[in-house]
């Protein structure tokens, strides 16, 4: 077998020819996204400048003027709208296979067979298994639900038993009484001292 630009640069199969400036560019047909073309078309380009100055260069130049011509017309809003009107009106003309014309999702779609009665009681009985999963142990739902108040009850009798009473109480101080107050009697007035009389010398 010889060799082959479009089949080995491209990966375009020789089923797929004469291909179209999209299947060149390597795009969806009729993309309509101008980026995506023009960055395609740099991709391409680039991948088949590498073989220029090889013994393939004749191959290389011809497919960049292709690759040229394909981004110079999807780039160009008039030209494009031209070449897609001619490239539906040769779609239509040519026989296309059923199963490009369908696309893959449909016939898995059509072919796929009905859920079987045994299907539906197998996802029911998986449903209801991840139900019961979901739902727990009663008998532990029911304990956290009694020790739960009871634990809360607990907590506060504990903090107004200790805590709040702490707060309240007298502070007891270890430092002596002074000699000033100790001294002085408990109740009563404070005796008087007469006043000196003051006499002749």
């Amino acid at each position: 077998m010889g060799f082959d630009p479009y089949y080995q640069w491209l990966s375009i199969h020789p089923s797929e020819r004469p291909a179209d400036y999209y299947r060149l560019l390597g795009i969806n047909r009729f993309e309509s996204n101008p980026e995506v073309i023009s960055h395609a078309a740099d991709r391409v380009m680039l991948h088949v400048r590498t073989f220029q100055h090889g013994k393939h260069s004749a191959d290389s130049q011809r497919i960049l003027n292709e690759l040229a011509t394909a981004s110079r017309t999807l780039l160009n809003p008039g030209l494009k709208a031209n070449y897609d009107q001619e490239l539906i009106l040769a779609m239509n003309a040519s026989a296309i296979p059923v199963a490009q014309a369908i696309p893959v999702a449909s016939i898995a779609r059509v072919t796929s067979p009905p859920p079987t009665d045994s299907a539906n009681n197998k996802d029911e009985i998986r449903i209801r298994r991840v139900r019961r999963r979901r739902r727990g142990n009663p008998a532990l739902q029911l304990l956290l639900v009694v020790l739960g108040p009871l634990l809360g009850l607990a907590i506060l009798y504990y903090l107004l038993a200790y805590g709040i009473q702490g707060a309240f109480k007298p502070k007891r101080t270890n430092q002596p009484p002074s000699p000033t107050t100790a001294s002085e009697p408990a109740t009563g007035p404070k005796p008087t001292v007469p006043p000196k009389e003051s006499g002749p010398r």
